[in-house]
């Protein structure tokens, strides 16, 4: 079983957060096909409408009350058995007169950041559940080949592209999985309102606006958790005090003399043969070292922050973090073992110390402010 537990360990006033790990959690939902009708005239200046039936938007229905209970879904399990009817809108957008067109999708939630779901790594938008995103496949009209769904993407994904054949209308194929991203909470959740994930715009030949943006909605969500087994990050929002330095307070090591301490303890376990942990610089995710950057708002040049470890495998050694991208795969190479647990309700502890670093040969005086996410697997 793999869960994850998200957290900022901040200095200068920073804090821990929660957020998390990928699991299918749920099959499709909604079918929506896609017709090009070709006409032998091109209008120009056409107008067009919202087709039939979608004059409101377009629904994604995933309302059925769906428990999730032990056994916990594992990654690539379908556990919410939702059989939708196919829905078919073969005219979501008719015109006047032909035009060439194309449509494209965009999402109006911003993604998850760092979130893919593995398997063709589609973008994961949060559903307002804890642990429970999911991403958005279009294609055109299945009956016509449009079997390969593209993903819904922050920059916007072309659906349908008339070339220089010109269309009367156009209609679209959807589909949505939910997904676990995160520790899953026990609970009865209920979003009651539907909200909109995405919208479809027409776009003409020289890139106007053929029409209103359709949108697409998620529907109202009624999901029950049951026996959720992973543990609780003691301190969700945590802040470092750091010491003030002086430049001379650097040694030849490049590091401060002055340190702080801190700790992250995991609580209310079960039992775990072990527990992985990756540590991630919120300011450059990609950064792969062994110094985390300062935030933008630090005034002070010249500086960052390293992080150590307390070892106790080493007896109690202090070994740097280095830092890695937020990964659901124990097999990282940037994660360290965080412990075990041999038992339910079970701790574990972890202690860090913290220190500045000098970057360079010039050090500028100001505010530090530091930023870094922590990322649990539980095996």
């Amino acid at each position: 079983m793999e869960d994850l537990v998200r957290s900022l360990v901040a200095a200068g006033g920073a804090a821990w957060s929660k957020a998390p790990a990928v699991r299918r959690l749920a099959a499709w939902s909604g079918l929506v096909g896609i017709f090009l009708i070709s006409a032998p005239v091109l209008a120009q200046n056409a107008s067009c409408d919202r087709g039939t039936g979608v004059s409101n938007g377009i629904v994604v229905d995933v309302s059925a009350p769906t428990t999730i209970k032990s056994p916990l879904p594992s990654q690539g399990d379908i556990t919410i058995p939702y059989a939708p009817t196919a829905m078919s809108y073969s005219n979501a957008f008719k015109c006047g007169s032909a035009v060439i067109m194309r449509s494209e999708v965009f999402p109006t939630l911003a993604p998850i950041n760092g979130a893919k779901y593995p398997s063709g790594g589609y973008k994961l938008y949060p559903t307002g559940i804890p642990g429970i995103s999911f991403f958005l496949l279009v294609t055109y009209d299945l009956a016509s080949g449009g079997s390969t769904y593209l993903s819904v993407d922050p920059g916007g994904t072309v659906v349908t592209q008339s070339g220089t054949a010109p269309f009367t209308q156009v209609g679209y194929a959807l589909r949505l999985f939910l997904v676990v991203w995160g520790n899953l909470e026990n609970g009865h959740y209920v979003i009651p309102n539907q909200q909109q994930i995405a919208e479809v715009k027409l776009i003409g030949a020289a890139g106007e606006v053929l029409a209103a943006p359709l949108p697409i909605y998620l529907s109202a969500l009624d999901i029950t958790v049951q026996d959720a087994k992973s543990c609780k990050l003691q301190s969700k929002r945590q802040a470092v005090e750091l010491p003030n330095v002086a430049v001379g307070d650097f040694g030849d090591d490049r590091e401060s003399t002055k340190s702080a301490s801190f700790s992250i303890t995991l609580s209310d376990c079960p039992a775990l043969p072990s527990i992985k942990a990756t540590m991630t610089d919120a300011s450059d995710p990609m950064n792969i070292t062994s110094t985390l950057n300062l935030a933008p708002d630090s005034t002070a040049g010249g500086v960052g922050l390293i992080l150590y470890r307390k070892d106790s495998t080493q007896g109690g050694a202090l070994v740097p973090v280095s830092y890695g991208v937020d990964s659901i795969n124990s097999s990282n190479q940037r994660n360290w073992n965080f412990g075990k647990t041999s038992s339910a309700g079970a701790s574990v502890t972890n202690d860090f110390v913290v220190k500045y670093i000098k970057k360079g040969a010039v050090v500028t005086p100001g505010s530090v402010h530091a930023e870094s996410t922590i990322t649990f697997s539980y095996q």
